[in-house]
Parts: C-alpha cells; structure tokens; sequence
C-alpha cells in the first residue's frame, strides 16, 4: 500500500486491488509506515529489555563499551555438540583461528584502504553501512524488508 498527501488530501493506493481512496486530511504531512513500524519495534524491545534488565550486564574497554544479555539458552545444545564430535574440533581448531584471523585482517585491510580513497579521492566508500532510515552516507533499505531480511537470512 502506498500513501501520499496531496495538499489536504491523503490517497491510499492499494497494488492488491487496484483502488483509490480519498481521505481529506488536515496534517501536511503524514508519519510513513516505515516510521511507525521502527517506533513500534523499538519501544517492544525497550519494554522487554526493561522487563529483564536483571540479565544484562554493560563491559568496558577502552573508550568502548557493550551491552550482553546473559541467558542459559543453547548452552546444553552447544555442550552435547562438542562432546559429540570432539574429533572434529580438534583437527579444526588450528585452522578455524587462522581463518579468523585472516578475515579480521582482510576487514582492516579494506577499511584502510576505503579511508585512504576517501579522503584522498571522490570514491566512494568500499564499506557503507546499511539502515532501515535515511541519513547521509547511508544505504537505505526499507524498515520491513530490513527486519524481514535480518530475520531470514
């Protein structure tokens, strides 16, 4: 569904069925569906944070901070998996580490690399960050197709 203020006109467009429908409107402007759906997510999840704020605790390092929120699950699933297939942790240990390692340094790599064009160039940056809300130096996505393609992918 598509909506637009025209005036003191507000006209929902439905794809689905192909209608029209006039509401008069005295607001110039209307609050997206984006919008909305981002406020109302945020406060869900204020709530609930709120409601257990006994299982979060707040790390330092540095200058940077992070927020964890400690619970009990998969922590059974996880134990029967290496006590199940030892073996397979054992030979992968090595190489899983070099491969993060790598990859951490690949990541630094490009983010130098992407500062260095930056500023010494009209490039555009090699990393961009991706959110739901339109802001300078951001990649927009819509809020539902954000949350939907987090939760799906």
């Amino acid at each position: 569904m598509q909506v637009k203020v025209e005036g003191k006109r507000l006209i929902f467009h439905s794809f689905s069925t192909k209608t029209f429908i006039n509401i008069h409107c005295p607001l110039k402007a209307m609050i997206s569906a984006e919008t909305i759906g981002m406020i109302v997510l945020l406060v869900v999840l204020s709530v609930l944070l709120w409601m257990n704020r006994s299982k979060v605790t707040f790390s330092r390092f540095a200058i940077f901070y992070a927020a964890m929120y400690r619970t009990k699950r998969g922590l059974a699933t996880m134990d029967n998996l290496a006590r199940k297939y030892k073996w397979i942790w054992m030979k992968l240990t090595i190489p899983i580490i070099v491969i993060g390692f790598l990859g951490m340094g690949l990541v630094v790599f490009d983010l130098v690399r992407g500062a260095i064009m930056l500023f010494t160039s009209a490039a555009p940056p090699s990393v961009g960050v991706v959110l739901p809300f339109k802001a300078k130096g951001v990649f927009y996505v819509p809020f539902y197709q954000y949350f939907y393609n987090l939760n799906h992918s």
